[in-house]
């Protein structure tokens, strides 16, 4: 379980654990704001060491962060209110 607290966000976009695609994101479960655009992941197998902010590394922050998805090979992706992002390693 992760928590922030209402000055860092205002509403949690769950998300999905990658599993393929991002090898330096592999077995951590990615989730993000839709108000702030942040994005965060936790190591799936033992979330107690605490969520690592990725939102500059990707790209973001994200306007109106939506969801989280994979396509059939498990390369992660995020949607935000105009756009769909592939992640990448690199």
């Amino acid at each position: 379980m992760a928590e922030y607290r209402h000055d860092v966000g205002c509403s949690i976009t769950g998300g999905i654990v990658v599993r393929a695609g991002v090898t330096a994101l592999e077995g951590r479960y990615l989730y993000g704001d839709y108000c702030s655009g942040r994005v965060w992941s936790l190591d799936a197998d033992d979330p107690r060491r605490g969520p690592e902010e990725l939102t500059a590394a990707l790209g973001g922050p994200f306007e109106q962060l939506r969801s989280f998805g994979v396509d059939d090979q498990g390369t992660p992706y995020l949607i935000t209110g105009s756009r769909v992002v592939r992640l990448t390693s690199g």
